[in-house]
């Protein structure tokens, strides 16, 4: 296929990698285990998590561009925040991506794509100690 040939394989690889983070909720083997995690995670986010938490405010930004919400008030970022406690891949199973069927793995970055820079918060959040591979640069 050309996408093995282009770009240094990058898309090739983004795929692999994002198909990966979409199907979480389902693994390991089919059992789900990790979505119950994942609820669990979210728990814990909503529990510590102010408007004014360091980590929130490093992404808030990024957050507000990609839910089309403005993020410059303190009311705009309460109801980022509130958005974020409501994200569809912390609360349901979702379906399971192919990184083989082109249609499968689109409709799977479609439905998560916006939730990218809000789970990666909630992850930090909770994870805390984890480096960002972001903040290391290339």
């Amino acid at each position: 296929m050309a996408e093995a040939h282009c770009c240094n394989r990058i898309f090739e690889k983004t795929k692999l990698w994002s198909t990966y983070i979409y199907g979480l909720n389902n693994r390991p083997f089919g059992t789900g285990i990790n979505h119950t995690v994942k609820s669990y995670i979210m728990f814990r986010f909503r529990s510590q998590t102010l408007v004014t938490s360091a980590n929130f405010q490093k992404y808030v930004a990024r957050i507000g561009h990609e839910f089309g919400m403005p993020a410059d008030t303190v009311e705009d970022q309460k109801l980022i925040l509130k958005e974020i406690f409501e994200l569809k891949s912390f609360s349901q199973k979702l379906g399971t991506p192919k990184a083989s069927n082109w249609f499968a793995w689109n409709a799977m970055s479609k439905e998560q794509m916006r939730e990218f820079t809000a789970t990666k918060c909630v992850f930090s959040e909770v994870y805390c100690d984890e480096p960002d591979p972001d903040d290391e640069g290339l």
